[in-house]
């Protein structure tokens, strides 16, 4: 245990070490990639998510959870097998961009809204692309099109709530209560609307932080890789470190649609640790959110694909499907494969935790 230990110190210190050793090598390259990533926050980031996380804590903090859990809590139990509160989570996911969707669930957590368990069920589903970075970005900058935006958008709504279907836990015996402690009496809109902004402020800088560090990381792994390295791999790898960079990469490429439809299902890990550093002051965790992204992205990836062969993509975004000439049957066969591979893997998680809370 020792060794292992030690090990892990060693290499995370090697790791440290090659990283200082090249923003002194390369300043000019962390310099750029810094302004590039500051320069995403004030055009995109902060204008699209800054309203949300407002709104989203204005949800929590004047107790309006009651009102989406009646509209769609009937919804909610049979399809999710969730409590109909968590229903201001996914709504807020699906319109408000990453990480609105983590912090709408970390706000009803820390509310007594829902419970640790329906926390982590809703993370696999309900932290989600907005349709602003998804039509401006995707569709208009990168496809080349508002139409494929707004069609990606929606293949990306569609394989989030496929997502939380198949990763759906046991169904609960009864309706969970809609707060698990007793609500006290809440706040006027003017207190509400100022902690809000504040906790909105706050939230806003801990994402563009991460855009920025995530920015630079991906400036250096651009560096690293081959030159010879066709377009649509290199936007790969980068998006699955950083979701925005590797959507811009996509432009001219060939299969811009599907590794467009999974970059958004997979979010990212710059994402990934948006989140946690979200999730973190609540007392949550990612748990599963890693797999189920994947599944996701994979989903969001044969959709795409399937649609591409059907012929049912606007016009400017055709030539960004893939080759005619590509055969379509290896590629969907080993996407299948995987989800099965991970929706057994979710099935043995659900059974085994059910199975410990009836002993």
């Amino acid at each position: 245990m020792q060794k292992r230990l030690l090990l892990r110190e060693v290499l995370e210190l090697l790791i440290l070490s090659v990283a200082a050793c090249a923003l002194l090598l390369f300043p000019e390259t962390a310099s750029a990639a810094v302004v590039r990533g500051l320069r995403q926050c004030g055009a995109a980031i902060l204008p699209s998510l800054f309203p949300f996380f407002i709104c989203a804590n204005l949800i929590t903090e004047l107790s309006l959870t009651r009102i989406p859990a009646r509209l769609l809590g009937r919804l909610m139990r049979p399809v999710f097998h969730l409590g109909g509160t968590g229903s201001a989570a996914l709504v807020l996911g699906l319109v408000g961009g990453y990480p609105a969707g983590a912090q709408a669930v970390a706000q009803l957590y820390e509310g007594s809204s829902i419970s640790q368990e329906e926390a982590g069920r809703l993370l696999l589903f309900c932290n989600n692309a907005g349709p602003a970075f998804v039509t401006g970005v995707c569709g208009v900058c990168v496809l080349g099109s508002a139409k494929a935006g707004l069609l990606l958008y929606a293949v990306h709504v569609f394989c989030a709530l496929l997502t939380g279907v198949l990763l759906r836990g046991p169904l609960p015996d009864a309706a969970p209560p809609a707060a698990h402690t007793s609500p006290g009496k809440a706040p006027g809109f003017a207190a509400a609307f100022i902690t809000s902004v504040k906790r909105a402020g706050t939230t806003a800088l801990q994402v563009c932080m991460f855009v920025v560090a995530f920015s630079v990381l991906s400036a250096f792994l651009l560096c690293l890789l081959p030159e010879g390295l066709p377009p649509e791999v290199r936007a790969l790898l980068v998006g699955m470190l950083e979701l925005s960079n590797g959507v811009l990469l996509l432009d001219g490429c060939r299969a811009a649609f599907p590794i467009a439809a999974f970059l958004l299902g997979f979010s990212g890990l710059s994402v990934c640790a948006q989140a946690q550093s979200l999730l973190a002051p609540a007392g949550l965790g990612l748990g599963q959110y890693l797999p189920a992204k994947l599944l996701h992205g994979t989903l969001s990836a044969l959709l795409a694909l399937l649609l591409s062969a059907l012929h049912l993509l606007p016009e400017a975004a055709a030539a960004g499907a893939f080759p005619a000439s590509l055969p379509l049957l290896p590629l969907i066969l080993p996407g299948w494969l995987l989800l099965g591979i991970i929706c057994l893997r979710f099935r043995k998680l659900s059974s085994g935790n059910s199975a410990q809370k009836r002993v």
